[in-house]
Protein backbone atom coordinates (compact mmCIF):
# COMPACT_ATOMS: atom_id res chain seq x y z
CA UNK A 1 0.00 0.00 0.00
CA UNK A 2 1.26 3.48 -0.81
CA UNK A 3 0.78 6.97 0.58
CA UNK A 4 -2.21 8.79 -0.87
CA UNK A 5 -1.10 10.84 -3.87
CA UNK A 6 -1.83 14.14 -2.11
CA UNK A 7 0.36 13.10 0.83
CA UNK A 8 3.64 12.89 -1.08
CA UNK A 9 3.06 16.10 -3.01
CA UNK A 10 1.94 17.84 0.17
CA UNK A 11 5.10 16.79 2.04
CA UNK A 12 7.38 17.93 -0.77
CA UNK A 13 5.43 21.16 -1.24
CA UNK A 14 5.77 21.95 2.48
CA UNK A 15 9.48 21.09 2.49
CA UNK A 16 10.14 23.21 -0.60
CA UNK A 17 8.34 26.20 0.90
CA UNK A 18 10.22 25.78 4.17
CA UNK A 19 13.46 26.67 2.36
CA UNK A 20 12.06 30.16 1.86
CA UNK A 21 11.65 30.82 5.58
CA UNK A 22 15.26 30.35 6.72
CA UNK A 23 15.46 30.32 10.52
CA UNK A 24 11.65 30.44 10.77
CA UNK A 25 11.19 27.14 8.93
CA UNK A 26 10.67 25.14 12.15
CA UNK A 27 7.74 27.34 13.11
CA UNK A 28 6.37 27.18 9.57
CA UNK A 29 6.66 23.38 9.58
CA UNK A 30 4.82 23.19 12.89
CA UNK A 31 2.02 25.35 11.54
CA UNK A 32 1.87 23.36 8.32
CA UNK A 33 1.70 20.09 10.21
CA UNK A 34 -0.98 21.43 12.50
CA UNK A 35 -3.04 22.43 9.49
CA UNK A 36 -2.43 19.22 7.57
CA UNK A 37 -3.63 17.09 10.48
CA UNK A 38 -7.09 18.59 10.03
CA UNK A 39 -7.19 17.43 6.40
CA UNK A 40 -8.58 13.89 6.06
CA UNK A 41 -6.00 11.51 4.60
CA UNK A 42 -8.40 9.17 2.86
CA UNK A 43 -10.06 5.89 3.69
CA UNK A 44 -6.87 3.85 3.68
CA UNK A 45 -3.90 4.47 5.94
CA UNK A 46 -0.60 2.68 6.04
CA UNK A 47 0.26 0.54 8.99
CA UNK A 48 3.23 1.63 11.07
CA UNK A 49 5.69 -0.88 9.67
CA UNK A 50 4.98 0.14 6.10
CA UNK A 51 5.26 3.82 7.02
CA UNK A 52 8.52 3.13 8.84
CA UNK A 53 9.77 1.32 5.75
CA UNK A 54 8.86 4.31 3.60
CA UNK A 55 10.75 6.64 5.95
CA UNK A 56 13.77 4.33 5.84
CA UNK A 57 13.64 4.29 2.04
CA UNK A 58 13.58 8.09 2.01
CA UNK A 59 16.63 8.11 4.26
CA UNK A 60 18.50 5.58 2.10
CA UNK A 61 17.80 7.72 -0.99
CA UNK A 62 19.31 10.72 0.81
CA UNK A 63 15.96 12.49 1.17
CA UNK A 64 16.57 13.31 4.83
CA UNK A 65 13.86 15.97 5.03
CA UNK A 66 11.13 13.54 3.97
CA UNK A 67 12.56 10.81 6.20
CA UNK A 68 12.58 13.18 9.19
CA UNK A 69 9.01 14.21 8.43
CA UNK A 70 7.80 10.61 8.26
CA UNK A 71 9.74 9.51 11.39
CA UNK A 72 8.39 12.54 13.24
CA UNK A 73 4.79 11.59 12.43
CA UNK A 74 5.34 8.03 13.65
CA UNK A 75 7.23 9.21 16.74
CA UNK A 76 4.34 11.45 17.74
CA UNK A 77 2.12 8.37 17.56
CA UNK A 78 4.42 6.73 20.12
CA UNK A 79 6.27 4.34 17.79
CA UNK A 80 9.57 3.51 19.52
CA UNK A 81 11.56 2.74 16.36
CA UNK A 82 10.68 6.14 14.89
CA UNK A 83 11.47 7.87 18.19
CA UNK A 84 14.90 6.21 18.17
CA UNK A 85 15.49 7.33 14.58
CA UNK A 86 14.57 10.92 15.44
CA UNK A 87 17.09 10.71 18.29
CA UNK A 88 19.68 9.66 15.72
CA UNK A 89 18.77 12.58 13.44
CA UNK A 90 19.18 15.09 16.26
CA UNK A 91 22.32 13.54 17.81
CA UNK A 92 24.15 13.27 14.51
CA UNK A 93 22.73 16.41 12.90
CA UNK A 94 21.44 14.53 9.85
CA UNK A 95 19.87 17.13 7.59
CA UNK A 96 19.17 19.35 10.59
CA UNK A 97 21.22 21.13 13.24
CA UNK A 98 22.46 18.73 15.91
CA UNK A 99 20.49 19.18 19.13
CA UNK A 100 21.52 16.98 22.04
CA UNK A 101 18.53 17.98 24.18
CA UNK A 102 16.07 16.84 21.51
CA UNK A 103 18.16 13.73 20.85
CA UNK A 104 17.98 12.82 24.53
CA UNK A 105 14.24 13.51 24.59
CA UNK A 106 13.52 11.14 21.68
CA UNK A 107 15.91 8.47 22.97
CA UNK A 108 14.17 8.66 26.36
CA UNK A 109 10.77 8.24 24.73
CA UNK A 110 11.94 5.13 22.86
CA UNK A 111 13.97 3.76 25.79
CA UNK A 112 10.94 3.98 28.10
CA UNK A 113 9.21 1.57 25.71
CA UNK A 114 12.16 -0.84 25.88
CA UNK A 115 14.00 0.06 22.66
CA UNK A 116 17.45 -1.48 23.35
CA UNK A 117 19.61 0.85 21.24
CA UNK A 118 17.82 3.91 22.59
CA UNK A 119 18.61 2.64 26.08
CA UNK A 120 22.29 2.29 25.18
CA UNK A 121 22.45 5.74 23.54
CA UNK A 122 20.69 7.29 26.53
CA UNK A 123 23.30 5.70 28.80
CA UNK A 124 26.02 7.16 26.61
CA UNK A 125 24.46 10.63 26.75
CA UNK A 126 24.20 10.51 30.54
CA UNK A 127 27.78 9.29 30.80
CA UNK A 128 29.12 12.10 28.62
CA UNK A 129 26.70 14.81 29.71
CA UNK A 130 25.33 15.28 26.18
CA UNK A 131 22.06 17.21 26.33
CA UNK A 132 21.97 16.85 30.11
CA UNK A 133 24.15 16.97 33.17
CA UNK A 134 26.50 13.99 33.36
CA UNK A 135 24.99 11.40 35.70
CA UNK A 136 26.89 8.13 36.02
CA UNK A 137 24.19 6.50 38.15
CA UNK A 138 21.62 7.17 35.43
CA UNK A 139 24.09 6.08 32.74
CA UNK A 140 24.66 2.75 34.52
CA UNK A 141 20.91 2.19 34.83
CA UNK A 142 20.39 2.63 31.08
CA UNK A 143 23.46 0.55 30.21
CA UNK A 144 22.11 -2.22 32.48
CA UNK A 145 18.81 -2.25 30.59
CA UNK A 146 20.59 -2.31 27.23
CA UNK A 147 22.99 -5.05 28.38
CA UNK A 148 20.01 -7.17 29.45
CA UNK A 149 18.91 -7.04 25.79
CA UNK A 150 22.41 -7.94 24.53
CA UNK A 151 23.20 -4.60 22.89
CA UNK A 152 26.82 -4.69 21.68
CA UNK A 153 29.01 -2.48 23.85
CA UNK A 154 26.50 -2.11 26.68
CA UNK A 155 28.13 -4.71 28.94
CA UNK A 156 31.63 -3.24 28.45
CA UNK A 157 30.33 0.28 29.07
CA UNK A 158 28.66 -0.91 32.28
CA UNK A 159 31.82 -2.75 33.38
CA UNK A 160 33.90 0.37 32.67
CA UNK A 161 31.66 2.52 34.85
CA UNK A 162 31.44 -0.01 37.66
CA UNK A 163 35.21 -0.54 37.80
CA UNK A 164 36.74 1.39 40.72
CA UNK A 165 38.75 4.35 39.54
CA UNK A 166 42.51 4.07 39.97
CA UNK A 167 44.18 6.75 42.06
CA UNK A 168 45.77 9.49 39.99
CA UNK A 169 49.49 10.16 40.05
CA UNK A 170 50.69 13.20 41.89
CA UNK A 171 52.39 15.95 39.92
CA UNK A 172 55.77 14.81 41.29
CA UNK A 173 55.47 11.45 39.57
CA UNK A 174 53.92 12.74 36.37
CA UNK A 175 55.03 10.85 33.28
CA UNK A 176 57.72 12.40 31.14
CA UNK A 177 56.60 14.31 28.06
CA UNK A 178 56.37 12.29 24.89
CA UNK A 179 59.56 11.90 22.94
CA UNK A 180 59.95 13.55 19.55
CA UNK A 181 58.09 12.06 16.60
CA UNK A 182 59.29 8.81 15.07
CA UNK A 183 61.06 10.56 12.19
CA UNK A 184 63.03 12.73 14.65
CA UNK A 185 63.99 9.77 16.84
CA UNK A 186 65.41 7.75 13.94
CA UNK A 187 67.74 10.58 12.85
CA UNK A 188 69.57 10.70 16.19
Amino acid sequence: MDWPAWGDSNVHRILERMKLFGPWRGIVLGLALGLSVAVPCGAQTLDREARLGRASEDFQRGDHASAWFRFWGLAREGYAAAQFNLGQFYRQGIGIAADMVLARYWYAEAAAQGHPHAQYNLGLMYERGDGTTADLVEAKAWYRRAAAQDVPGARSALDRLEKPELPRRSSQTAPRPLSPGLADATRQ
